[in-house]
């Protein structure tokens, strides 16, 4: 594959966190920075970076997966659309049995803030576990639209009752 065709699919975040559970911060955090261009332009203003913030605390019960999770994402340079890796394809969240996930299904929510400034939440699926590798894997819904990383600020894993 080229880069070129990589710029027409979406990206999968791959989250692998770090847990400390020293009280000072949340108990497992992991973070990275993604860039982004059209692959041809040499300006500077036809870019974007995204930072993406991981975070949970662990559950008060002994075993117990975590009640939610979220991932904090920061956008800045260019707004307009550059390549469908401008778009949200997947996340995988790694070392499911040893993060004591246990068996918990997440609902999965967006938060996007569109350019007037308004705030919409929606839900976009289900993170299930995939037990050949051991993550925690949301992915969309087959016909569902992407979900545009220039808007988005947050996803929330909720776990299922």
């Amino acid at each position: 594959m080229t880069t070129v065709t990589l710029q027409g699919y979406p990206v999968e975040l791959h989250m692998m966190p770090l847990c400390l559970g020293d009280g000072s911060r949340p108990d497992c955090v992991a973070t990275g920075e993604y860039f982004n261009d059209d692959g041809l332009t040499v300006k500077d203003d036809m870019n974007k970076t995204f930072t993406f913030n991981y975070n949970h605390n662990v559950s008060g019960i002994v075993g117990a997966a975590p009640d939610s999770m979220e991932i904090n994402v920061l956008a800045a340079g260019n707004v307009d659309h550059i390549n469908n890796n401008d778009e949200l394809g997947g996340i995988q969240i790694y070392d499911y049995t040893n993060m004591n996930f246990t068996g918990a299904m997440y609902e999965v929510e967006a938060t996007s803030i569109d350019k007037d400034g308004k705030t919409a939440k929606a839900s976009i699926g289900e993170a299930v576990f995939r037990p050949k590798d051991d993550r925690l894997v949301w992915e969309p819904v087959t016909g569902a639209t992407f979900v545009n990383l220039r808007n988005l600020k947050v996803i929330t894993f909720t776990k299922k009752a």
